[in-house]
């Protein structure tokens, strides 16, 4: 997607994509009244600092959205509609340099800045460019799903969401989730890509919104879609890259031998499983990193006929106290 200076000027002139930063003192729904008080007036106080010619980067010192502070308030390249209906509302008549008056939302007291182009073309391009390709992507991607029939089940959004409370008991299933022309997605497919996920990221998708569920699905029918049309095209990784998976496969096992203390010819004792998953569940040691190729390797390992006894249900029973402890 070409970004020109001239696109980059017609654009920001036309203010459908502003790039904004702001400065945040944060309340909630517990915060008392008083602090409600202190934090309107602080946040006023920054606001009457910047209207007496103080720079933004004083006001930014004095944020309390650690995530913006050290890229100097910037909440991103956002077009409207895109941000809270009372921070929509006042951005979308800044012009170029102006700072808003203080806004109350429902994390706070907010100071927005609309910063003037000469001072961040080369960032304001470089936002624009990755803007106009999420869009082509975004209208490909609909475009390749029309094409292929993509056909959704009628309980999608329930399975989905019993996959990412627990994805562990789905590996095995093969219920129908979508279908394309040439292709099915599974349960145990969506649940071998929700395992590959941090932790985090999965406690955050239970409770995530179906539309949003329903989006990563979409994005999994893409991916498993253009693999497949890859294969027939006889694509293939580059060698350089399988040597690289290759490398970060063999240090994980290397890695899972270490934890266990045992060389990668003697099986681990049961005992030694046993202090491992103490070490692990006490904190004094980090559970290691299972990787897609190494959770594969992992399952070859496997006997599968421990499924029919009472194995697996220690197994989840353990893995739900390491989870309910949290990262170590």
């Amino acid at each position: 997607v070409a970004v020109d200076s001239s696109v980059t000027q017609r654009t920001f002139r036309e203010g459908s994509y502003r790039l904004l930063a702001h400065v945040l003192r944060r309340v909630g729904a517990e915060t008392p009244a008083e602090e409600i008080a202190l934090q309107r007036r602080t946040a006023q106080r920054i606001l009457d600092g910047l209207l007496a010619g103080g720079g933004w980067s004083g006001a930014v010192a004095e944020s309390e959205d650690l995530e913006t502070t050290e890229t100097g308030g910037l909440i991103g390249l956002l077009g409207p509609g895109e941000l809270p209906a009372e921070l929509d509302r006042v951005a979308f008549q800044l012009q170029p340099g102006q700072v808003s008056s203080v806004t109350a939302t429902s994390q706070g007291f907010h100071i927005l800045y609309r910063p003037r182009l000469e001072e961040v073309f080369d960032l304001y391009a470089l936002r624009l460019r990755e803007r106009f390709l999420a869009e082509a992507e975004e209208t490909t991607n609909e475009g390749l799903l029309v094409e292929r029939g993509w056909l959704r089940s009628p309980d999608r959004i329930v399975s989905v969401r019993a996959i990412v409370t627990d994805p562990f008991t789905w590996l095995g299933a093969d219920s129908f989730i979508g279908s394309w022309e040439g292709g099915t997605l599974l349960t145990s497919v969506v649940a071998r890509y929700v395992l590959a996920l941090p932790l985090a990221a999965r406690h955050e998708m239970v409770a995530a919104s179906e539309e949003s569920l329903w989006v990563f699905v979409e994005q999994l029918a893409l991916r498993e879609i253009r693999l497949k049309d890859a294969r027939e095209r006889g694509l293939e990784l580059s060698q350089e890259i399988l040597d690289q998976l290759e490398e970060s496969h063999r240090a994980d096992v290397q890695q899972w031998y270490r934890e266990l203390g045992v060389d990668e010819i003697t099986i681990p004792e049961r005992l030694k499983l046993n202090q491992y998953m103490e070490g692990v569940v006490s904190r004094r040691s980090s559970p290691a990193t299972i990787g897609p190729l190494f959770e594969s390797w992992l399952l070859e390992q496997v006997d599968w006929a421990l499924i029919e006894s009472n194995v697996p249900n220690a197994l989840l029973g353990a893995r739900n106290l390491i989870e309910a402890v949290g990262p170590a």
